[in-house]
């Protein structure tokens, strides 16, 4: 099994002691909660986890709105970012350049 790093962009440096969060994007709103679960019992609760998973209207996708939500909400020494597919990325990079 092969790991990658797709896109790495340094936004700030923080010296504070404030922990990195968690965004992930899915096109499942389900699946996005069940990741934000079981990822929270090994984080612990001093990492922000935010999800942004589903389309509007509880359809299957993604809505770029929630994703500038989610990554707005994770208030700390910024956030890593975990999609499910390729248009989640774009839907990321919109909301990056807001």
């Amino acid at each position: 099994m092969a790991f990658d790093i797709v896109e790495c962009q340094v936004v700030a440096s923080v010296n504070e002691d404030r922990f990195v969060g968690l965004v992930i994007v899915s096109h499942s709103a389900a699946i996005a909660d069940g990741l934000a679960e079981l990822v929270a019992q090994v984080a612990g609760p001093d990492v922000a986890i935010v999800t942004a998973g589903g389309g509007p209207g509880g359809t299957l996708g993604t809505d770029g709105g929630r994703v500038l939500e989610a990554l707005r909400a994770t208030d700390g020494a910024g956030a890593v970012v975990l999609a499910d597919l390729g248009s989640s990325l774009l839907s990321v990079r919109a909301a990056l350049a807001e």
